[in-house]
């Protein structure tokens, strides 16, 4: 699915653009909610809308180093 977005963006030559691009919002979006559905039904906490908390979550429990929580964020 990134694979396919990242080449639509390119065919429409906005590959800058800061929702849809490398590092926009939705590739932090998708970062997070990969790891909600992997860790999500062990873990309640994980359970919830906001992506900012489920990051600050991920640090916490070293699923992702807090270095690159920061760079996402």
């Amino acid at each position: 699915m990134k694979q396919l977005i990242g080449r639509e963006l390119m065919r429409k030559g906005i590959a800058d653009n800061i929702k849809l691009g490398p590092g926009g919002i939705r590739e932090i979006e998708f970062i997070g909610q990969a790891y909600q559905l992997i860790r999500g039904g062990h873990d309640p906490e994980l359970q919830i809308r906001p992506i900012l908390p489920v990051l600050d979550l991920l640090a916490q429990r070293k699923l992702l180093p807090g270095f690159d929580v920061r760079e996402l964020t």
